[in-house]
């Protein structure tokens, strides 16, 4: 990781929060079907929810860490270490 390039940094880091962002679907995907099932079963009019929604959740959490992730290392990356230091 020392000396390494900024896009290997940000591959780095998109790897490890795409990890985070699967386990976290994985656990909260039962829980929101379960609490959803339950309010939707109070209205007269009854649908059911579709898998497709919770894999657009989903492909929306990946896409906002995406570009938090890549924006965070470009900034970090762009910026001059010389002024980082100077204020400590």
């Amino acid at each position: 990781m020392l000396g390494d390039t900024s896009v290997g940094i940000t591959i780095r880091l998109l790897k490890e929060y795409f990890a985070f962002i699967v386990i976290a679907n994985i656990i909260a995907w039962p829980a929101a079907y379960f609490f959803v099932h339950k309010w939707l079963d109070n209205f007269v009019y009854r649908i059911d929810i579709n898998w497709l929604l919770f894999l657009a959740t989903a492909l929306v959490t990946l896409l906002v860490a995406i570009i938090t992730v890549v924006w965070q290392a470009v900034r970090a990356a762009l910026a001059d270490p010389v002024k980082s230091i100077r204020y400590e």
